[in-house]
């Protein structure tokens, strides 16, 4: 699915050998952004039409969020290329409870293969891949009233000694085009926007944090 200019951070053979090595508790943890933010999104126990609320989990890995989305009662579509992320979102997701695991759909994929749905989404979340080709299939994806919840590196980050393909990186306000200006249509009100330095897991981090309603 990459190329030049997208490139994705998740190519299975370097994250299955990365996320065998890790300590597990490390994947555990839900994002800060989601779980500080998760009364925003109203639970997952019914919707405007009295069903059950829906998210997408990009580039899932172990499962961290898609986990603590399903314990908040939304039905999680969790999808990520490595196999070894998925095999051990399923354990975590086993640890938890069945209800977790009926609420947790863990798909093995490319995302540049996966087809995201028309209108089905209440909630999609990106963590840390950047596939800027995605961003107007999952705005199309997501319902009216829908959240989409997206953090992932700036070029600051390099200044913390981590070297990358510059594709990696977002610029400066980057992801604000690219959500506010997104092809199709489809207009967001942003309800939270930070760049700079991020301290997480550990690490010193420059990242983009964005949260976003589809109005």
């Amino acid at each position: 699915m990459s190329n030049e200019n997208d490139v994705s951070l998740k190519e299975p053979t370097r994250w299955d050998k990365q996320f065998a090595q890790d300590d597990p508790e490390k994947w555990r943890r839900p994002s800060r952004l989601l779980a500080e933010n998760i009364h925003l999104f109203g639970g997952g126990v019914v919707d405007d039409e009295g069903g059950r609320k829906w998210a997408l989990d990009i580039a899932c890995g172990p499962g961290r969020n898609s986990v603590f989305l399903a314990e908040h009662g939304f039905i999680v579509d969790a999808v990520d290329n490595s196999k070894t992320g998925i095999e051990m979102a399923r354990a975590f997701a086993e640890e938890r409870g069945e209800e977790v695991v009926e609420n947790l759909n863990l798909i093995e994929a490319d995302l540049g293969d996966f087809e995201i749905a028309p209108g089905r989404y209440d909630l999609i979340v990106n963590f840390y891949y950047l596939d800027r080709g995605l961003i107007p299939k999952m705005a199309a994806g997501l319902k009216e009233g829908g959240y989409l919840v997206f953090e992932t590196f700036t070029r600051e980050h390099g200044g913390f000694g981590e070297k990358s393909n510059p594709a990696h990186y977002l610029d400066p306000n980057e992801i604000l085009g690219l959500v506010l200006n997104v092809s199709g249509g489809r207009k967001f009100k942003i309800l939270y926007y930070r760049e700079g330095s991020t301290f997480e897991e550990g690490l010193m981090r420059g990242a983009a944090q964005l949260i976003a309603r589809r109005v």
